[in-house]
């Protein structure tokens, strides 16, 4: 999403460091806040805290009810360092996530609205921060999925589970198609709504999202082998069915066996990964006694 699309939909605040959703524009809270404003609002509570530099959290504003902010501080130093030698772009501010999320909201893909968004940078430290309208409290995939089609296997039950494994696919296919990786794409980040002629999801946590005109295999093959390695119950035919709506055929031929092969493989390593990190806390509860010892960063 170029800077012609924030200019579209955002106005400037704070020479630059500030944006903030024409449509929230006049609202009597935002009407005359400015990035400390909203960097300083104190969390009624944090729902999650990764390190000291980055912290989410919720609270309620008059005319918009309950919202989320995400904040980060960023060492431009050591981001530009790890990209160096990871070989991967690292998040160095959340402006990347409100075009993400702007951009699915073009192709018409259900995600958490913008409200404002802004960075500030003094010397190689960035101050950043998102504020998302709350969606609602909806089950997640990883839970929906198992618990909602675990033992079907025949009659309408099954009929349902393949029309839901169509319909996340067509989705995923839509999100890719139009250049958008999610980058952390497991089952607890998509929420699932039922309608009355079927679902509805809600694509959430794009802060490693990334925007292009087209998205690399790599990054499809990350996409779909999180979430295929995230959610129970997931069987062969499954993946299958998913991977043959995905791509818009009727039978794989070799370019999408090698895709299916690749995905495979790295299922595998996510699963053993997870498995490690299962065993590793495992014997921490046996080390403190059964319970795991409190994070002290």
């Amino acid at each position: 999403m170029g800077d012609e699309v924030i200019k579209e939909y955002f106005v400037e605040r704070d020479n630059g460091n500030f944006f903030l959703a024409k449509e929230k524009a006049d609202s009597p809270f935002f009407k005359t806040a400015n990035f400390e404003t909203v960097w300083n609002l104190q969390f009624e509570k944090t729902v999650k805290f990764v390190r000291k530099e980055r912290a989410t959290g919720f609270l309620h504003i008059e005319g918009f009810g309950k919202v989320y902010i995400k904040r980060g501080e960023f060492n431009l130093l050591k981001t530009f360092f790890n990209t160096l030698f990871k070989f991967t772009k690292q998040v160095s501010s959340l402006d990347g996530e409100a075009k993400a999320i702007m951009r699915l909201a073009e192709l018409n893909i259900k995600t958490t609205p913008v409200i404002a968004f802004g960075s500030k940078t003094v010397f190689w430290k960035r101050r950043s921060f998102l504020v998302t309208q709350d969606v609602g409290d909806h089950p997640r995939l990883e839970h929906y999925f198992p618990q909602r089609f675990g033992n079907s296997s025949a009659g309408e039950d099954f009929k349902s589970r393949c029309a839901f494994i169509v319909s996340l696919a067509s989705l995923l296919a839509k999100m890719h198609k139009g250049g958008v990786s999610h980058r952390d794409l497991y089952g607890c980040h998509i929420f699932v709504v039922e309608t009355g002629s079927g679902w509805e999801f809600i694509i959430l946590d794009l802060n490693r999202a990334d925007v292009r005109k087209t998205v690399r295999t790599r990054w499809i093959v990350k996409d779909l082998s999180a979430l295929a390695a995230s959610v129970p119950s997931v069987s062969k035919a499954d993946g299958l069915r998913f991977l043959k709506t995905y791509l818009g055929v009727s039978h794989l031929d070799e370019n999408s066996r090698n895709l299916a092969h690749k995905i495979i493989k790295r299922i595998e390593k996510i699963k053993r990964r997870i498995r490690r990190s299962k065993e590793k806390d495992l014997h921490l509860v046996s080390k403190h006694g059964g319970a795991l010892p409190e994070n002290k960063e």
